[in-house]
């Protein structure tokens, strides 16, 4: 049965905000730790990092405890709204941190509510997928699903572009971080209890028995479906990512002025509107070819842009258009393909374990984000620490349509296509049945006998 539009867009509401704090603390809270609150580039990276380690134990955690969870409200509500409070309060306090404090204690301040922020990250974030791909058993119909929700994420970079405008405008003003991550705070409380309170998460009626997060990682592992998907997200990311770290040192090049990395940005906002088109075109040819075509797409324009990014700036934005375009694709195909991967679990484990599975693939992105920082960082090195010209050309063209391709050829023949997941389905539909007429009888036996 199809979901309404008002379904899908509450669903998906939180997913903006979520979105707006990734991209303002992914790409300014550097800057602003170091040039507005005067700590060492070495000292916050590091605090970054530790972040990163612990997201390695909450992960798995968080996604297994949220399939174990029994409720009134659900398995994933109580964790979403759960994490609202300490989502925004430790997102508030990493632009926040009192004037008065030394560097020392504005470091443990930062490094306290950073950990918080990741926690509070994760603990809404695993749910909230999770919780996607339970609104629909339907293969084409989690395409929709998972477009909206790519949907809401291009209006929290929107809202982060705003916010990082006024921030860049003010030289990093403390007030003016302070307001700016104030108003996405709240906002993203009201949207994660607009989207508690109006949807209800629908019947499971098998739920994971496994006794431990590292057992569910391993069927995680075992599953062959799976294994390959993480795979081909994990060089899609370690693609998209490298462009997106590299972007700003174009305007080194000679690609335009200060202001065309904000344009370029904004050109794949723009053009992520493509969403309904790759959700049409899906329905005709499969998820699977509309993410190795939206996948070709990018790696031939990162190929163009090595030619483009020096020597004609505007068809070096046009050309990064094009990569938002592809990455619609990239981004919505897979999240609607985990959906039918974990029913491929249950039809083998009769289990569900939706959260397992995007803890596993929540830290393969994570991971991914992590490394192309690096990559990014090794290649544009130059003599004497400057920037290399051509590491840049690399790392925004060569280098990611390399991860990008590789990306589309491990799902070149992927199997779990419609016609696989519907009988997939029939066989899970067919097991519950059975169940139903076995406690009906088993009700009825008592029944009788009671009357005996």
């Amino acid at each position: 049965m199809a979901l309404d539009r008002k379904t899908l867009s509450l669903y998906a509401l939180p997913g903006a905000g979520i979105t707006a704090m990734q991209w303002l603390v992914m790409i300014y809270l550097l800057k602003f730790s170091t040039d507005t609150l005067g700590l060492e580039p070495a000292i916050v990276g590091t605090l970054f990092a530790a972040g990163r380690i612990w997201d390695g134990v909450s992960d798995p955690m968080a996604g297994w405890l949220s399939d174990r969870t029994r409720s009134r409200w659900g398995r994933r509500r109580p964790w979403m709204l759960g994490a609202a409070f300490p989502l925004a309060l430790s997102f508030y306090a990493l632009w926040s941190p009192p004037q008065d404090l030394p560097p020392a204690l504005t470091t443990v301040w930062l490094g306290a509510f950073l950990l918080l922020y990741y926690t509070a990250h994760t603990g809404f974030n695993i749910p909230h997928f999770s919780l996607g791909a339970e609104l629909s058993a339907d293969h084409h119909e989690r395409t929709r699903v998972s477009a909206h929700r790519v949907g809401a994420d291009v209006l929290g970079m929107v809202l982060a572009i705003g916010c990082l405008h006024a921030m860049e405008s003010t030289s990093g003003d403390r007030s003016t971080a302070s307001s700016a991550s104030l108003v996405v705070g709240a906002a993203m409380v009201v949207m994660i209890c607009i989207t508690v309170w109006f949807i209800r998460e629908p019947r499971t009626p098998t739920v994971q028995r496994t006794p431990n997060p590292l057992r569910a990682f391993a069927d995680v592992a075992r599953n062959p479906h799976a294994l390959r998907l993480t795979f081909a997200i994990l060089f899609a990311e370690l693609g998209l990512g490298s462009i997106m770290v590299a972007i700003p040192y174009t305007t080194d090049m000679g690609a335009g002025n200060v202001g065309m990395a904000g344009r370029m940005l904004g050109f794949i906002v723009l053009f992520a509107i493509s969403l309904p088109v790759w959700v049409a075109v899906s329905k005709r040819i499969g998820k699977v070819r509309c993410f190795v075509i939206s996948s070709a797409i990018c790696g031939v324009t990162f190929l163009s842009m090595g030619f483009a990014v020096e020597s004609a700036p505007i068809l070096a934005a046009l050309l990064t258009a094009m990569i938002g375009l592809s990455q619609a694709g990239m981004r919505m195909f897979p999240i609607s393909l985990k959906a039918d991967i974990i029913d491929w679990d249950e039809a083998q484990t009769n289990e569900r374990k939706e959260g397992t599975y995007f803890a596993a693939w929540n830290l393969v992105d994570k991971l991914a984000s992590g490394a192309s920082v690096a990559i990014v960082g090794f290649v544009i090195q130059g003599a004497n620490g400057g920037i290399d010209p051509e590491g840049v050309k690399l790392v925004v063209s060569f280098i990611p349509a390399a991860f990008v391709c590789i990306s589309a050829m491990i799902l070149v023949g992927f199997r779990l296509d419609a016609k696989e997941h519907a009988r997939l389905r029939a066989q899970i539909d067919a097991r519950e049945r059975n169940r139903l007429r076995r406690v009906a009888a088993a009700s009825f036996a008592g029944v009788s006998s009671e009357e005996r």
